[in-house]
């Protein structure tokens, strides 16, 4: 079928296959960007590093960032030319809310205290979206293309657990190759979850390099300290597992399921408020010993300010703390606030900068994705992968600012894996059509 696709377009069998690969590994390449050759090239001693969440080497821009992305978008568009994107409409649940977003946001640069950074900050953030759907749609594969990242992740827990051994920790945790430690923490979860989906793989030599990983990302995100990942790398497979699971038990499907399990999450936590009336800070000190999780509630009190100066449109995009002397954080009397670069919470910072607009779209976008994600769980085998990866970045977003905002490695997972969800789903929704006519014509 693939040659003579081919043939009707004019291109040849190998070098349908040579765009196949290429589009498969092009993700590999961005993520291996953010994930290991950005961290080296903005690499800093222990003593310089911090703790928090922010990702200021965002603001480093190097240029081989500013010539690769461009590069590899100019090579996916005009081999896109040549083999169009396969079955494009059918990511087209997940692609609709993300293009609202990124359209808005790139609109929202016009009333940025800084328009021409957040302009280029809003296009950066859609070349790298447009990259994940050009690979999606024309490699044919999304699951060639997360085996391909699965080899990325591996390389960066075994850079990092060398320099786990050879650099000294941080006051609060090791920090890898990474200005914080959460930022290790993030890259070990991600690598978890990655190797836990490819241990049933084949060949036998793709499952023992799984278990390697697994065993080096269990080391890495145990030295960094990071009790947000930690949890959340334990919390975000565990419930992939029981959606799966109640999915077959009950002959219901994954959204079913997961909606359903949200609602009595919801449920639950308002009854026990009532009953025995503890409050946010009281979890907060029995979880994390911390009322005020790290700083992120003075953060979070700060913004809410802010926030409603301007509720429907926002500051522009990213157009609030990474704007130098023009950002109103130089004004707080907290000294955290002023040196952080963001809200440590996606859904605030997205908030802060597109408003309630903004806020919406990016929920739209979620939703789209945790639905791709469980509708490709009534049947693909990659339904663990998206179902972990969908709620350990949902969860990550909550902790720090990730999905749409930032430009690392758990951003583009969470945006290349409701795209993968989306375009599997479609495929399986077509092959039981098909199953369905050709019994019905059998008959």
């Amino acid at each position: 079928m693939t040659a003579l696709l081919s043939y009707k377009a004019g291109l040849s069998p190998a070098f349908e296959r040579f765009v196949c690969a290429f589009a498969a590994i092009v993700p590999a390449i961005v993520i291996a960007y953010s994930l290991i050759v950005d961290p080296l090239i903005n690499l800093q001693p222990v003593a310089e590093a911090g703790s928090g969440g922010a990702l200021d080497s965002e603001e480093k821009s190097t240029l081989l960032a500013q010539l690769l992305i461009p590069f590899l978008f100019v090579a996916m568009a005009f081999l896109a030319t040549l083999h169009p994107p396969r079955r494009w409409q059918s990511v087209l649940p997940v692609l609709a809310p993300l293009l609202a977003f990124l359209g808005f946001a790139i609109i929202s640069s016009a009333w940025s205290a800084m328009p021409v950074r957040s302009l280029m900050l809003a296009v950066y953030q859609s070349l790298l979206c447009a990259l994940l759907f050009l690979s999606v749609c024309m490699s044919d594969d999304p699951k060639r293309i997360f085996r391909n990242i699965f080899w990325a992740f591996a390389a960066a827990m075994a850079v990092n657990l060398l320099f786990v051994i050879l650099r000294p920790a941080g006051a609060i945790g090791h920090q890898g190759i990474y200005p914080y430690k959460n930022t290790l923490g993030a890259a070990a979860g991600c690598a978890l979850i990655l190797a836990l989906a490819h241990i049933p793989s084949r060949p036998l030599f793709l499952r023992f390099c799984a278990f390697i990983t697994l065993f080096l990302a269990v080391v890495v995100l145990v030295a960094s300290e990071s009790k947000t990942s930690i949890a959340l790398a334990l919390a975000a497979p565990a419930a992939a597992l029981l959606v799966l699971v109640l999915s077959r038990r009950l002959h219901a499907g994954a959204m079913t399921v997961l909606a359903s399990g949200l609602i009595f999450v919801l449920a639950a936590t308002i009854v026990a408020t009532q009953i025995w009336s503890f409050r946010a800070e009281d979890i907060l000190v029995w979880t994390f010993g911390d009322p005020t999780f790290t700083g992120r509630t003075h953060i979070w009190a700060f913004i809410s300010s802010h926030i409603s100066e301007a509720p429907l449109a926002g500051h522009g995009y990213r157009g609030f703390w990474g704007v130098g002397e023009l950002s109103p954080k130089l004004h707080s009397e907290i000294e955290f606030i002023r040196e952080t670069g963001s809200s440590h919470n996606g859904f605030f910072d997205v908030a802060l900068d597109t408003g309630i607009i903004g806020l919406a779209l990016l929920a739209v976008f979620v939703l789209a994705v945790l639905r791709a994600s469980a509708v490709a769980a009534d049947g693909t085998g990659t339904a663990f992968l998206f179902l972990s990866i969908a709620f350990f970045v949902i969860g990550r977003n909550m902790m720090e600012s990730v999905i749409l905002w930032s430009t690392f490695f758990d951003n583009l997972l969470f945006v290349l894996s409701g795209l993968s969800a989306a375009y599997l789903g479609a495929e399986l929704r077509a092959a039981r059509r098909s199953g369905v006519a050709q019994y019905m014509g059998a008959r």
